[in-house]
Protein backbone atom coordinates (compact mmCIF):
# COMPACT_ATOMS: atom_id res chain seq x y z
CA UNK A 1 0.00 0.00 0.00
CA UNK A 2 1.31 3.50 -0.86
CA UNK A 3 1.56 5.70 2.19
CA UNK A 4 -0.38 8.99 2.13
CA UNK A 5 2.80 11.03 2.80
CA UNK A 6 4.41 9.48 -0.30
CA UNK A 7 1.44 10.54 -2.43
CA UNK A 8 1.60 14.06 -1.03
CA UNK A 9 5.32 14.33 -1.74
CA UNK A 10 4.81 13.04 -5.29
CA UNK A 11 2.00 15.52 -5.91
CA UNK A 12 4.08 18.37 -4.55
CA UNK A 13 7.02 17.38 -6.73
CA UNK A 14 4.80 17.20 -9.84
CA UNK A 15 3.31 20.60 -9.11
CA UNK A 16 6.74 22.15 -8.69
CA UNK A 17 7.96 20.54 -11.90
CA UNK A 18 4.97 21.86 -13.87
CA UNK A 19 5.43 25.33 -12.43
CA UNK A 20 9.13 25.40 -13.26
CA UNK A 21 8.42 24.20 -16.79
CA UNK A 22 5.72 26.84 -17.33
CA UNK A 23 7.43 29.92 -15.94
CA UNK A 24 10.57 29.86 -18.09
CA UNK A 25 12.35 33.19 -17.73
CA UNK A 26 9.22 35.32 -17.15
CA UNK A 27 7.84 36.58 -13.83
CA UNK A 28 5.54 33.85 -12.55
CA UNK A 29 3.20 33.17 -9.64
CA UNK A 30 4.90 31.57 -6.66
CA UNK A 31 2.92 29.04 -4.59
CA UNK A 32 2.62 29.24 -0.84
CA UNK A 33 5.72 28.21 1.09
CA UNK A 34 5.55 24.64 2.31
CA UNK A 35 6.05 25.92 5.87
CA UNK A 36 4.18 29.12 6.79
CA UNK A 37 6.45 32.06 7.47
CA UNK A 38 6.67 33.23 11.09
CA UNK A 39 4.01 35.85 11.89
CA UNK A 40 5.18 39.41 11.45
CA UNK A 41 8.20 38.57 9.29
CA UNK A 42 8.37 41.30 6.64
CA UNK A 43 10.93 41.90 3.95
CA UNK A 44 12.03 40.98 0.44
CA UNK A 45 14.59 38.86 -1.35
CA UNK A 46 16.46 39.86 -4.51
CA UNK A 47 18.05 37.26 -6.73
CA UNK A 48 19.27 36.67 -10.25
CA UNK A 49 17.55 34.61 -12.92
CA UNK A 50 18.47 33.86 -16.52
CA UNK A 51 16.96 37.11 -17.79
CA UNK A 52 17.62 39.56 -14.98
CA UNK A 53 17.36 40.62 -11.36
CA UNK A 54 14.14 39.83 -9.47
CA UNK A 55 12.55 40.87 -6.20
CA UNK A 56 9.99 38.90 -4.20
CA UNK A 57 8.30 40.14 -1.06
CA UNK A 58 8.03 37.54 1.71
CA UNK A 59 4.57 36.02 1.68
CA UNK A 60 3.87 37.27 -1.85
CA UNK A 61 2.90 35.05 -4.75
CA UNK A 62 4.53 37.26 -7.39
CA UNK A 63 8.11 37.86 -8.50
CA UNK A 64 9.00 41.21 -10.09
CA UNK A 65 11.89 41.78 -12.47
CA UNK A 66 13.66 45.00 -11.48
CA UNK A 67 16.50 44.86 -14.03
CA UNK A 68 17.06 43.15 -17.36
CA UNK A 69 20.16 40.97 -17.24
CA UNK A 70 22.70 41.02 -14.44
CA UNK A 71 23.99 38.93 -11.57
CA UNK A 72 24.98 39.09 -7.90
CA UNK A 73 22.29 41.45 -6.56
CA UNK A 74 22.82 42.93 -3.10
CA UNK A 75 20.55 45.12 -0.99
CA UNK A 76 21.66 48.56 0.18
CA UNK A 77 21.71 48.96 3.98
CA UNK A 78 18.36 50.80 3.93
CA UNK A 79 16.69 48.31 1.57
CA UNK A 80 15.86 50.97 -1.02
CA UNK A 81 18.41 50.10 -3.72
CA UNK A 82 20.11 47.08 -5.22
CA UNK A 83 23.64 46.86 -6.63
CA UNK A 84 24.56 44.18 -9.13
CA UNK A 85 26.99 43.17 -11.88
CA UNK A 86 25.97 43.49 -15.52
CA UNK A 87 28.69 42.56 -17.97
CA UNK A 88 31.76 44.77 -17.30
CA UNK A 89 29.66 47.23 -15.28
CA UNK A 90 28.49 47.78 -11.72
CA UNK A 91 24.87 48.99 -11.67
CA UNK A 92 22.65 50.41 -8.92
CA UNK A 93 18.86 50.39 -9.28
CA UNK A 94 15.93 51.26 -7.04
CA UNK A 95 14.06 48.43 -5.33
CA UNK A 96 11.13 49.25 -7.63
CA UNK A 97 13.28 48.93 -10.76
CA UNK A 98 13.55 52.68 -11.33
CA UNK A 99 16.63 54.87 -11.70
CA UNK A 100 19.18 52.30 -12.89
CA UNK A 101 22.67 53.81 -13.19
CA UNK A 102 26.10 52.46 -14.11
CA UNK A 103 28.45 53.44 -11.28
CA UNK A 104 31.70 51.70 -12.30
CA UNK A 105 33.25 49.87 -15.27
CA UNK A 106 35.78 47.33 -13.95
CA UNK A 107 37.63 44.97 -16.26
CA UNK A 108 36.61 41.67 -14.62
CA UNK A 109 33.80 42.20 -12.09
CA UNK A 110 32.18 39.29 -10.31
CA UNK A 111 30.71 40.21 -6.93
CA UNK A 112 29.48 43.31 -5.10
CA UNK A 113 28.77 44.38 -1.52
CA UNK A 114 27.45 47.63 -0.06
CA UNK A 115 29.59 49.74 2.21
CA UNK A 116 27.68 50.27 5.48
CA UNK A 117 27.45 54.02 4.84
CA UNK A 118 25.19 53.37 1.81
CA UNK A 119 27.25 55.83 -0.26
CA UNK A 120 29.83 53.37 -1.60
CA UNK A 121 29.69 49.97 -3.29
CA UNK A 122 32.55 47.47 -3.12
CA UNK A 123 33.19 45.16 -6.05
CA UNK A 124 35.70 42.53 -7.08
CA UNK A 125 37.86 43.12 -10.14
CA UNK A 126 39.77 39.87 -10.54
CA UNK A 127 42.61 40.15 -7.97
CA UNK A 128 41.47 43.50 -6.52
CA UNK A 129 38.55 44.68 -4.40
CA UNK A 130 37.64 48.27 -5.17
CA UNK A 131 35.14 50.78 -3.76
CA UNK A 132 33.19 53.32 -5.80
CA UNK A 133 31.75 56.57 -4.44
CA UNK A 134 28.17 56.68 -5.75
CA UNK A 135 28.13 60.48 -5.89
CA UNK A 136 31.49 61.23 -7.53
CA UNK A 137 32.04 57.83 -9.25
CA UNK A 138 35.61 57.87 -7.97
CA UNK A 139 37.08 54.43 -7.22
CA UNK A 140 39.81 53.32 -4.84
CA UNK A 141 41.53 50.03 -4.10
CA UNK A 142 40.53 48.38 -0.82
CA UNK A 143 42.71 45.25 -0.92
CA UNK A 144 44.54 43.22 -3.57
CA UNK A 145 46.66 40.13 -4.02
CA UNK A 146 44.07 37.36 -4.32
CA UNK A 147 41.62 36.22 -6.98
CA UNK A 148 38.43 37.30 -5.25
CA UNK A 149 35.18 35.39 -5.81
CA UNK A 150 32.86 36.61 -3.01
CA UNK A 151 32.97 39.38 -0.43
CA UNK A 152 31.15 40.99 2.47
CA UNK A 153 32.07 43.89 4.75
CA UNK A 154 31.17 44.68 8.35
CA UNK A 155 29.01 47.52 9.58
CA UNK A 156 32.03 49.29 11.03
CA UNK A 157 33.82 48.84 7.64
CA UNK A 158 36.89 47.44 9.43
CA UNK A 159 36.29 43.75 8.79
CA UNK A 160 35.97 41.97 5.47
CA UNK A 161 35.47 38.33 4.54
CA UNK A 162 36.09 36.97 1.05
CA UNK A 163 36.20 33.73 -0.88
CA UNK A 164 39.43 33.55 -2.84
CA UNK A 165 41.00 31.16 -5.31
CA UNK A 166 44.46 29.81 -4.63
CA UNK A 167 44.40 26.16 -5.54
CA UNK A 168 40.88 25.45 -4.29
CA UNK A 169 38.39 27.93 -2.85
CA UNK A 170 39.05 29.20 0.64
CA UNK A 171 37.60 31.87 2.90
CA UNK A 172 39.87 34.56 4.29
CA UNK A 173 39.35 37.24 6.89
CA UNK A 174 40.76 40.72 6.36
CA UNK A 175 41.30 43.22 9.15
CA UNK A 176 41.30 46.44 7.15
CA UNK A 177 42.35 48.56 10.13
CA UNK A 178 45.46 46.47 10.85
CA UNK A 179 46.20 45.40 7.29
CA UNK A 180 46.26 41.69 8.19
CA UNK A 181 44.55 38.64 6.69
CA UNK A 182 44.27 34.92 7.47
CA UNK A 183 42.63 31.70 6.33
CA UNK A 184 39.27 31.07 8.01
CA UNK A 185 38.44 27.74 6.34
CA UNK A 186 38.23 25.95 3.03
CA UNK A 187 35.06 26.38 1.00
CA UNK A 188 32.87 29.29 -0.05
CA UNK A 189 29.63 31.26 0.64
CA UNK A 190 31.47 34.00 2.50
CA UNK A 191 29.26 36.46 4.38
CA UNK A 192 29.37 38.26 7.72
CA UNK A 193 26.81 38.28 10.52
CA UNK A 194 25.36 41.73 11.32
CA UNK A 195 27.32 41.76 14.61
CA UNK A 196 30.51 41.18 12.57
CA UNK A 197 31.68 38.27 14.73
CA UNK A 198 30.65 35.26 12.65
CA UNK A 199 30.76 34.10 9.04
CA UNK A 200 28.90 31.63 6.86
CA UNK A 201 31.05 28.87 5.36
CA UNK A 202 29.90 26.24 2.87
CA UNK A 203 32.65 23.73 3.60
CA UNK A 204 31.13 20.30 3.07
CA UNK A 205 28.64 18.34 0.99
CA UNK A 206 26.18 21.24 0.59
CA UNK A 207 23.82 19.70 3.13
CA UNK A 208 25.03 21.84 6.04
CA UNK A 209 26.39 25.36 6.31
CA UNK A 210 28.97 26.00 9.00
CA UNK A 211 28.82 29.13 11.15
CA UNK A 212 32.34 30.14 12.17
CA UNK A 213 34.02 32.85 14.15
CA UNK A 214 35.52 35.52 11.94
CA UNK A 215 38.65 35.90 14.07
CA UNK A 216 39.85 32.31 14.17
CA UNK A 217 37.56 30.13 12.03
CA UNK A 218 36.28 28.09 14.98
CA UNK A 219 32.97 26.41 14.17
CA UNK A 220 30.20 27.57 16.48
CA UNK A 221 27.06 26.33 14.73
CA UNK A 222 25.42 25.04 11.56
CA UNK A 223 22.36 25.50 9.36
CA UNK A 224 21.01 22.60 7.33
CA UNK A 225 19.54 22.36 3.85
CA UNK A 226 15.81 21.69 3.45
CA UNK A 227 15.09 18.00 4.04
CA UNK A 228 16.24 15.82 1.16
CA UNK A 229 17.94 18.68 -0.69
CA UNK A 230 21.31 20.39 -1.03
CA UNK A 231 21.91 24.14 -0.96
CA UNK A 232 24.49 26.76 -1.90
CA UNK A 233 25.34 30.48 -2.23
CA UNK A 234 24.19 31.26 1.30
CA UNK A 235 24.29 34.90 2.38
CA UNK A 236 23.61 36.49 5.77
CA UNK A 237 20.76 39.00 5.79
CA UNK A 238 20.63 42.26 7.72
CA UNK A 239 19.10 40.29 10.61
CA UNK A 240 21.34 38.11 12.84
CA UNK A 241 18.91 35.18 12.80
CA UNK A 242 18.24 34.92 9.05
CA UNK A 243 20.16 33.93 5.94
CA UNK A 244 19.16 33.27 2.32
CA UNK A 245 20.23 30.40 0.08
CA UNK A 246 19.36 28.56 -3.11
CA UNK A 247 18.71 24.86 -3.39
CA UNK A 248 21.52 23.23 -5.34
CA UNK A 249 19.90 20.31 -7.10
CA UNK A 250 17.41 19.80 -9.93
CA UNK A 251 15.65 23.07 -9.11
CA UNK A 252 17.43 26.22 -7.90
CA UNK A 253 14.99 28.09 -5.69
CA UNK A 254 15.39 30.68 -2.95
CA UNK A 255 14.94 29.60 0.65
CA UNK A 256 15.37 31.67 3.79
CA UNK A 257 16.65 30.06 6.99
CA UNK A 258 16.05 30.90 10.63
CA UNK A 259 19.39 30.10 12.22
CA UNK A 260 18.25 29.72 15.84
CA UNK A 261 15.57 27.18 14.90
CA UNK A 262 17.39 25.66 11.90
CA UNK A 263 14.20 26.00 9.85
CA UNK A 264 13.93 26.62 6.09
CA UNK A 265 11.16 28.48 4.27
CA UNK A 266 10.70 28.40 0.51
CA UNK A 267 10.35 31.76 -1.26
CA UNK A 268 10.46 30.99 -5.01
CA UNK A 269 9.54 28.06 -7.24
CA UNK A 270 10.74 28.90 -10.74
CA UNK A 271 13.82 26.71 -10.61
CA UNK A 272 16.46 29.13 -11.94
CA UNK A 273 17.08 31.52 -9.03
CA UNK A 274 20.59 32.24 -7.76
CA UNK A 275 22.68 34.53 -5.51
CA UNK A 276 19.83 35.65 -3.22
CA UNK A 277 19.97 38.43 -0.65
CA UNK A 278 17.34 38.93 2.05
CA UNK A 279 16.47 42.29 3.60
CA UNK A 280 14.14 42.29 6.60
CA UNK A 281 12.25 45.31 7.87
CA UNK A 282 12.92 46.41 11.47
CA UNK A 283 15.88 44.04 11.64
CA UNK A 284 17.38 45.84 14.62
Amino acid sequence: MIHRSTLLRSAAGLAAALLSASCGTRPAPIPEAQTPLPPGLRGSVVYQRADGIYRTELGSTQSVRIAEGGSWPRWSPDGRRVAFVKGPRIVVVGADGQGAAVVARPAKPRAVAWHPDGRHVLFTDDDVIRSVDLETRETRTVISGWVFRELDISRDSARLVATVRRGGPQMRGFDLARGTDWRIAGGCSASLSPDEEQVTNNDGDHRALSIRQWKNGRKVGAVHAPPGRTFDNQYWSNHPDWIASITDDNSQDVFIHQISQDRAFRVTSCGDADRPDLHLENAD
